[in-house]
């Protein structure tokens, strides 16, 4: 395994809420990246909706088989705890996200 760290948005911690603008910096980055690497890549990992976007995008491009997992569904916090975790529209994009990394 390897963990590549990325040189995209400021260097600083960002909300996760935050994160949404820099998915295509990341996702050009990591393309061409793995297109240079002669090493290939056997399997790609997402861990929130906004890597989830930027690693679909990948997927899509390179071929590369993705994972993804989410620490906690929206959906889930609304039903026990009445407070949304993210805002409606990235729930939603979590819900597409994870239907298109199924169905390749």
């Amino acid at each position: 395994m390897r963990v590549i760290h990325v040189p995209v948005g400021p260097p600083a911690d960002i909300a996760k809420e935050r994160l949404l603008p820099y998915t295509g910096t990341l996702a050009d980055y990591m393309t061409a990246r793995m297109r240079q690497e002669p090493d290939p890549v056997d399997v790609m990992h997402a861990n929130c909706f906004a890597s989830g976007e930027a690693v679909l995008r990948v997927k899509n491009h390179l071929g590369i088989p993705l994972v993804m997992t989410f620490h906690s569904l929206d959906h889930v916090h609304r039903l026990h705890q009445g407070v949304p975790t993210v805002s409606p529209t990235n729930a939603s994009r979590s819900r597409t996200r994870s239907r298109a990394a199924q169905t390749g």
